[in-house]
Order: structure tokens, then sequence, then C-alpha cells
């Protein structure tokens, strides 16, 4: 199965879909030095800022373990957004 095919699972919960897209993001740059999240973007036909929103949350999530409990990404990047104020 392909990343492509895991992230359009329609029984992902939000975190799966963040890591999915973490986890291309961080193979595809390890690969091509050139890579960027405009690629991974196209790659999953989302827009650059939700790449990029769910590669913030992912790097949130792995210094504070608790966000993965919020209900929605939305209420992370509540608590996100918060924090950097």
């Amino acid at each position: 199965m392909t990343f492509l095919e895991k992230y359009r699972k329609t029984n992902n919960k939000w975190h799966d879909k963040v890591f999915i897209i973490e986890l291309y993001h961080l193979a595809m740059t390890n690969y091509n030095k050139k890579w960027s999240i405009k690629n991974t973007s196209q790659y999953f036909n989302i827009s650059i800022g939700l790449a990029s929103e769910n590669l913030k949350i992912a790097n949130a999530i792995h210094h504070n373990q608790e966000l993965i409990y919020c209900k929605t990404r939305h209420d992370v990047l509540d608590k996100i957004n918060n924090n950097e104020g």
C-alpha cells in the first residue's frame, strides 16, 4: 500500500494522516535533497498550507505527546498557536 492509499483511507484518524504526510515528506527529503513541501502537497493533492500545517502538528506532537489526544487537528493548532503568542 502506498502512502497515498494510506492517506486516502476514510477510517484514518486525524493524527494518522498527519504522520503519513510526515513520514512521506521525511522519506522523500532524505531521498531527494531538493524535495519540498510543494512536492509533498502535490503528491497528496492538498494545499501547501495544509501540508505545512500537518508537518507543524507532527513536530509539535513529537515535543508534546499529549497533543495526540486532541479530538481534531484544529484543536492541536489552537494549542500550538496559543503557546506561540
